[in-house]
């Protein structure tokens, strides 16, 4: 489900990043870079699990809006995928946040 904030769209991401939940959350990220909305934060406050594949996608995603002039930012991410996120040093890669509110506010930096 994407929701429109000004120039930046939000993505409420699956239960889980991970197989065909994963497929559609980057398909839904596509869409929005495809409308030329490269400023996305995508939701994460109800997944419960990201794998290897979840992770991938992140990467990949960011990278994309990156090239367009934009950015991929994590929000709200819950106790364990915050734990993977930083294990696996994604976190370095990506800008996240605690919540949605301080995830729109930094593209206002």
């Amino acid at each position: 489900m994407t929701t429109t904030f000004g120039a930046i769209d939000v993505i409420k991401a699956p239960a889980t990043l991970s197989g065909s939940d994963c497929e559609q959350c980057a398909s839904d990220i596509r869409n929005s870079v495809n409308r030329h909305r490269v400023r996305i934060v995508l939701d994460i406050s109800n997944t419960a699990l990201i794998d290897s594949q979840g992770l991938e996608m992140l990467l990949d995603c960011n990278e994309t809006c990156l090239k367009r002039g934009g950015e991929l930012v994590i929000a709200g991410p819950t106790p364990l995928c915050a734990e993977i996120l930083d294990i696996t040093g994604i976190e370095q890669e990506l800008n996240c946040h605690k919540d949605l509110r301080s995830a729109l506010g930094s593209f206002a930096k």
